[in-house]
């Protein structure tokens, strides 16, 4: 193989290399933004929770000092 043939497969290897490269890293790059969107939408979740409990307890205790105050 000469000189020529030899850089020319050279170069092909590196562009596959590359290119493989560049595909590994994307694939890598959406599957951490999906872990990402997954992440918070369990924490909007977690806090949508937590905002209805407090809504429910604060009516709660609204309720009991309605109760009362209708006793007195």
């Amino acid at each position: 193989m000469d000189e020529q043939a030899f850089k020319a497969q050279l170069d092909a290897v590196r562009a596959v290399a590359e290119r493989s490269m560049v595909e590994e890293r994307a694939r890598s790059q959406r599957a951490m933004a999906e872990q990402e969107r997954a992440f918070k939408a369990q924490l909007d979740a977690a806090e949508r929770s937590m905002l209805e409990e407090r809504a429910r307890s604060q009516r709660a205790m609204a309720e009991q000092e309605r109760a009362k105050c209708q006793i007195m």
